[in-house]
């Protein structure tokens, strides 16, 4: 991962992540879950991923997830589950703003 945003809208936030390759097989998200600090897991909406990752590159993932404000304080952990591989990327440290 080269670099992650985080956002919030109504009743929703989203992290849009800069993934680098760096196998020798493309890498395409089929899932994602964020589990916040107290174990609680928001609802996934959507993964969006233009294209799978080609090796040696990097593109962009978006994961939105359904989350109020008061539901969504504290830090998040992001998993990431390639799509019909056991590859995964996780992120910690996920805050929304």
């Amino acid at each position: 991962m080269r670099r992650a945003h985080s956002y919030r809208a109504a009743g929703q936030v989203a992290v849009a992540l800069e993934l680098s390759n760096t196998d020798a097989q493309p890498w395409s998200a089929e899932g994602a879950e964020l589990v916040g600090p107290r174990g609680e897991r928001l609802r996934v909406l959507r993964v969006w991923q233009p294209e799978p990752v080609p090796p040696g590159d990097t593109r962009r993932v978006i994961v939105e997830a359904e989350g109020r404000e008061a539901d969504t304080r504290g830090t998040y952990v992001l998993r990431l589950h390639e799509a019909g591989g056991p590859r995964t990327v996780t992120l910690r440290g996920v805050s929304f703003p």
